[in-house]
């Protein structure tokens, strides 16, 4: 029972919006996650990222999808004491320097992936069987879950 609430522990605190990185698994999860044929992920492990939508990639934060920035030499005028300014070229705009004038970026919640980490909460009803290669602590969450290599 004791392992059965860890484990649901663990999976309640992996259902928060944050993406799990790809280095740091919990076993357990993962395992019942495949074993009870998930309902978000069918067993996958993945599901589409929200912010996303399963693309990798998001409307530019600086330019807000333009692709362009106001030149900051000039405010956009486009002149610079007068003269043409040498910064945009006397266009008031430059490329913008985040997404690289594409207008898209690299969605930081899947990191470009598409997809984030399904652990769903599932109801437990007996614990899963530990065995001596599972990287479950026994008495603190200290380096739980890290996947072997």
């Amino acid at each position: 029972m004791r392992r059965a609430l860890g484990v649901l522990l663990l999976l309640a605190a992996a259902c928060s919006t944050k993406k799990v990185p790809e280095d740091h698994w919990y076993p357990h999860a993962e395992m019942l996650c495949q074993e009870r044929r998930c309902p978000s992920c069918h067993g996958t492990r993945g599901v589409t990222c929200f912010k996303c939508h399963g693309s990798g990639e998001i409307t530019c934060t600086s330019c807000r999808g333009s692709g362009k920035r106001t030149c900051s030499k000039c405010d956009g005028s486009g002149r610079y004491k007068g003269d043409e300014c040498d910064d945009c070229d006397g266009k008031g705009q430059k490329k913008c320097y985040t997404c690289g004038g594409d207008g898209k970026e690299t969605c930081p919640t899947c990191s470009g992936k598409g997809k984030i980490a399904c652990l769903q909460l599932m109801p437990v009803t007996e614990p899963p069987v530990a065995s001596p290669d599972d990287a479950w602590p026994a008495n603190n969450f200290q380096g739980a879950g890290e996947k072997k290599k």
